[in-house]
């Protein structure tokens, strides 16, 4: 009876255990916003009057803590922008937290939201 009853209670721990894992992975699984890896490519153009069409690049490249926040650098570019060179802009930082997305805005030196991934669409009544 002895066993049983140490088993009973090891697969509680067990269970239990799961169950909050469960909750905290199900809390985190949000997707992420800038991955490892991640590149946005936005074209635009730098010519009124003789358009020149080039392309500003976004790389989500590394981790780093600014501010005692846990970030995520952004490199930003402009490949090829003149003569062969490309134009490579400062690093910029984000975090993510929850639904919201933060930039770090150099002047305030504070992260300050960009993006607020959970608005839900308002009840309309009508009158």
């Amino acid at each position: 009876m002895k066993g049983i009853s140490q088993f009973m209670v090891f697969s509680q721990c067990i269970l239990s255990s799961l169950v909050v894992l469960t909750s905290i992975s199900a809390q985190n699984s949000r997707p992420e916003w800038a991955p490892m890896g991640a590149e946005w490519r936005y074209i635009y153009n730098i010519g009124v009057s003789n358009p020149n069409n080039k392309t500003f690049v976004f790389t989500s490249t590394k981790d780093t803590v600014l501010a005692g926040v846990s970030a995520r650098i952004l490199k930003s570019t402009v490949p090829d922008y003149q003569d062969g060179f490309d134009l490579v802009f400062p690093d910029q930082y984000i975090h993510q937290s929850g639904d919201s997305i933060f930039y770090f805005h150099q002047e305030l030196q504070a992260f300050t939201l960009l993006y607020y991934m959970g608005a839900k669409l308002a009840i309309q009544s009508k009158f």
